[in-house]
């Protein structure tokens, strides 16, 4: 009786089976020798343990050396009996490959998915300062994020080609805007571009903008309109003159109160800045100046048609945006689960952590703690 079933574009387009087995069985075909090797280890395993070779209703009892090649190289057409899983078991057991306590499938990292496309730009903004033109100034918070995916990125492959690039924060909507014909950061973005990691909100950097509204089929800086929120599962509502830019996911003051008076009372007297989920609004902490609370972060990930990573983790501060950044490679997606040619829904969470003011020497900064879901889903899936 067959119950697992490998279907086609079950890997992650880069030839990672999903299921550990297969990595499990590959490391075992080593250690033999051959695949007839491995079979005969596995029956030597069953031997005077399970009888006949063949079960009641004739499925084996054992695993042969086809079988086993099927599951290392991933088959699309892999099909697998109790009595083989049985089999497994048994052989695994003393390995500490147990299936009885290991799981069966791998867990669908998304700094795996970066680092096996093999090519990754990391996108900071950036703002020139304003007492120096010769002075670009880069969020510390955006930096510790970005040592943190960087650093996982090379724990899966030392193979990886990595490009850090600022993108200045321009300081109006019209030269935003022109920043859409740029052809070098076009060419990111484009069909043979790299994985993307974009750190920040569209406030600090407007390359936010750029990817969040192409995964999700939307037009770059338009704004939700008077109607009220657009049919979006998530916004940022930030203070007048937080930002320069307009957004189908940006949401006023004004909008927020007609909805939630405590979050427009927050965003409107007090500067706060929120995110609506759910039709529901989570109030930054950090925002509304108290010395310690939670703070939250949007990270979103989307696999493109031709396999590259778009990941996007946005903080309402930037603590939150260093919390995303350090929990982002929990992140359990389904970007594995794909045809070739096919951009993959996305995979979105709102996290939050709590923050702790603390006085450094002269200098007061923040400690966050261990970020943690309060939301998400699954969007703009084709």
């Amino acid at each position: 009786m067959p119950i697992i079933s490998q279907h086609a574009g079950a890997t992650d387009g880069g030839g990672t089976p999903r299921l550990r087995i297969s990595r499990v069985l590959r490391e075992m075909k080593e250690r033999e020798g051959s695949y007839l090797k491995l079979e005969q280890a596995i029956r030597n395993a069953i031997s005077g343990t399970q009888g006949s070779a063949t079960g009641d209703d004739g499925s084996p009892r054992f695993v042969d050396r086809r079988k086993l090649k099927a599951i290392v190289e991933n088959s699309s057409k892999l099909v697998l009996s109790i009595g083989e899983l049985r089999a497994l078991d048994q052989y695994l057991e003393p390995f500490g490959h147990s299936l009885a306590f290991n799981s069966m499938f791998e867990a669908p990292e998304v700094l795996r998915c970066v680092a096996e496309f093999g090519r990754v730009a990391f996108l900071l903004g950036s703002k020139t300062d304003e007492h120096d033109a010769f002075r670009v100034n880069i969020s510390h918070w955006d930096l510790l994020g970005l040592n943190h995916i960087h650093h996982g990125v090379l724990g899966f492959s030392q193979n990886v080609r990595i490009d850090i690039r600022e993108v200045r924060m321009q300081v109006n909507e019209t030269l935003a805007r022109s920043d859409l014909d740029d052809p070098e950061l076009n060419q990111l973005f484009d069909d043979h571009g790299p994985s993307l990691v974009i750190l920040g909100s569209s406030r600090g950097n407007q390359m936010a903008e750029w990817a969040l509204t192409r995964m999700a089929n939307e037009a770059p800086y338009v704004a939700a309109g008077p109607g009220g929120p657009a049919n979006l599962p998530f916004h940022f509502v930030w203070p007048s003159g937080g930002y320069v830019l307009p957004s189908r996911f940006h949401l006023t003051g004004e909008e927020a109160n007609r909805e939630d008076p405590v979050a427009g009372d927050a965003v409107l007297n007090r500067n706060a800045a929120c995110f609506r989920y759910s039709g529901g609004y989570l109030i930054d902490d950090l925002t509304l100046g108290k010395p310690e609370g939670y703070t939250y972060a949007l990270c979103a990930a989307q696999r493109r048609e031709r396999g590259q990573i778009w990941l996007l983790v946005a903080g309402l501060t930037g603590p939150a945006t260093c919390a995303g950044a350090q929990w982002v490679n929990k992140f359990a997606t389904g970007l594995y689960e794909l045809q070739p040619g096919r951009r993959s829904g996305v995979f979105w969470n709102l996290v939050r952590a709590r923050a702790v003011r603390v006085r450094e020497g002269q200098h007061e900064a923040y400690r966050v703690g261990d970020a943690e879901v309060v939301g998400g889903g699954v969007d703009w899936a084709e």
